[in-house]
């Protein structure tokens, strides 16, 4: 990316050095908040992925990312982290014979999901998402996602909620008049 470019971004968002110094960084842009965003789920690497680039890496020129999603105010302060959410173990039976102990899991959360654990107070303060896609040897790739100027999240949420009921209405007004 051009430095003059990259470093209008960082004027312009002085907070990213908090999660990327600019000489780590690769590509910079900004795009407004749409659904599909909601549905995304962190991309961290799993264990086989892992130990395939690390044995043959260097053949196939292959390096390991992972993905980072935060909610930012709108001074850019975290809020919070999408993550992976962790679930209890399972109760112990006692019908099992010998009942061997549950260990606890966890599972990965979408930006959605991140976004309705926290509190209304928390989800109003929301004014960015910033998505970090982080390579192992090279550059880090940001996507600073925004929601629309005079909005707030939870009100865009609603009018998208909105927006698919009516979808929804309109494919069953077209399935009653065949």
């Amino acid at each position: 990316m051009n430095e003059n470019k990259l470093s209008a971004y960082y004027r312009e968002f002085p907070w990213l050095s908090k999660f990327c110094e600019i000489k780590n960084a690769g590509k910079v842009s900004v795009q407004r908040i749409d659904h599909k965003l909601l549905k995304k789920i962190p991309d961290r690497p799993d264990f086989l992925e892992q130990f395939i680039v690390a044995s043959f890496g260097d053949l196939f020129d292959m390096e390991n990312s992972s993905e980072e999603i935060f909610l930012l105010n709108s001074s850019g302060e975290s809020l919070a982290r999408v993550g992976e959410i962790q679930h209890d173990p399972k109760p112990k039976k006692w019908w099992r014979k010998n009942p061997r102990p549950y260990t606890s899991h966890s599972s990965r959360e979408t930006v959605g999901e991140a976004l309705t654990r926290l509190d209304a107070k928390l989800q109003e303060a929301v004014h960015f998402i910033a998505v970090m896609e982080i390579w192992e040897l090279s550059k880090t790739n940001i996507v600073i996602y925004k929601i629309p100027k005079g909005w707030t999240l939870q009100q865009w949420i609603e009018e998208e909620i909105q927006r698919e009921q009516k979808k929804i209405q309109e494919e069953k007004l077209q399935i009653d008049t065949v």
